[in-house]
């Protein structure tokens, strides 16, 4: 039921009057079919100013809606347009940054060649200056030559008897200093000789003594294994007299047979042991080179963590700056809204 709608009472009163027997209105007419002819006609217009009140309220909310809709939608249309100029703004602060470092990359670029070209006029000049200072004195030597021309002119004959004699004396000097000369070379190469020869019989001593060395060496391991070989024997025959004799020949090739076998091992063992060495000093060899490139590789990682730490510093920096532009963006969205839910709210 709508507001300020009555509500029908069908059984032919309105609600407020009084039920259970006819109206006051109706006490002359007939109880029956006049009743229910007039009940039927009031029903009838009833019905029909109820269902024309409906579509009047369909008809006005559905404009209501429509009229909201239609608000909704230039609502969104004018946030679009207003979103799209801010777009629009930010597009330009950006592009306003990015041609302001551009410029500053220019100016930087302008600035450095201007550096260059100052440099070179620098050096130019010193370049300048020094020919300047080689011409100044080449012409004073010039200068210098003519006047000691005119005086050599002027003094010629008297120092021609000296230049004489000084170059008399000169020769006599230089013969004797070649010949000193060739003296001390004579001298240092006796002395050479000597010395090489010395070398020559110091490395010929070395040689026999290292070979007389490695004689008693094999002279003693000979004689030790003589000796094991002759205790074996010994033991071998304490052996072969116990039993008798027997099987004598079988156990002297068995007994040279391990003989054998032993030297074999003894000499593997000596190769193992030098492999072993020279496995060592590859390996200690290896490890040095890995522990150079390690710590080369480190240098670069510090050189590289840095790098990066100056590149997180520049992001985070650059965030920080998204963030608070995020903000003044969301504080300005947010009075719109307000101001809007005021409006709407002043319209209902």
């Amino acid at each position: 039921m709508f507001p300020g709608e009555e509500r029908i009472n069908w059984r032919g009163t309105q609600e407020g009057e009084k039920t259970g027997g006819r109206a006051r209105e109706k006490t002359t007419e007939r109880r029956g079919e006049k009743r229910g002819e007039q009940r039927g006609e009031q029903r009838g217009e009833q019905r029909g100013e109820q269902r024309g009140e409906e579509r009047r309220e369909e008809r006005g909310e559905k404009r209501r809606e429509e009229r909201g809709e239609e608000r909704k939608r230039a609502e969104r249309r004018e946030e679009e347009k207003r979103e799209k100029t801010r777009e629009k703004r930010r597009e330009k602060r950006r592009e306003k940054r990015r041609e302001k470092r551009r410029e500053k990359r220019r100016e930087k670029r302008r600035e450095e060649k201007r550096e260059e070209r100052r440099e070179e006029r620098r050096e130019r000049e010193k370049r300048e200056e020094k020919r300047e200072e080689k011409r100044e004195e080449r012409r004073e030597e010039r200068r210098e030559e003519r006047r000691e021309e005119r005086r050599e002119k002027r003094r010629e004959e008297r120092r021609e008897k000296r230049r004489e004699e000084r170059r008399e004396k000169r020769e006599r000097e230089e013969r004797r200093e070649e010949k000193e000369k060739e003296k001390r070379k004579r001298e240092e190469k006796r002395e050479e000789k000597k010395k090489k020869e010395r070398e020559r019989k110091e490395k010929r001593r070395e040689k026999r003594e290292e070979k007389r060395r490695e004689k008693r060496r094999k002279e003693r391991r000979e004689k030790r294994r003589g000796e094991k070989r002759r205790e074996r024997r010994e033991k071998i025959e304490k052996t072969r007299e116990k039993r008798g004799g027997e099987r004598r020949g079988r156990e002297e090739e068995k007994e040279e047979k391990r003989e054998k076998k032993r030297d074999e091992k003894t000499e593997e063992k000596r190769q193992e042991k030098e492999e072993r060495r020279d496995e060592k000093k590859r390996r200690e060899k290896r490890r040095e080179k890995r522990e150079e490139k390690r710590r080369e590789n480190r240098r670069g990682e510090r050189r590289e963590k840095r790098r990066e730490k100056r590149r997180g510093e520049r992001r985070e920096e650059k965030r920080q700056e998204n963030r608070r532009e995020e903000r003044r963006e969301k504080r300005r969205e947010n009075k719109i809204r307000e101001e809007r839910r005021e409006e709407r709210e002043r319209e209902r």
